[in-house]
């Protein structure tokens, strides 16, 4: 069964995960400056 799931930029993305888009959030991160953006990704997952 495969399931969407969101991760932030920079974390680690399952093998085999298919990348479906990316969304920006809108909220800056004061430290870095930047926006945060979610990637979306199917997932097969164990049920």
């Amino acid at each position: 069964m495969k399931k969407v799931f969101k991760y932030a930029t920079g974390q680690e993305i399952p093998e085999g995960a298919v990348y479906l888009f990316s969304i920006k959030n809108g909220i800056m991160n004061k430290e870095t400056g930047y926006e945060y953006v979610w990637h979306y990704f199917l997932v097969e997952v164990d049920e």
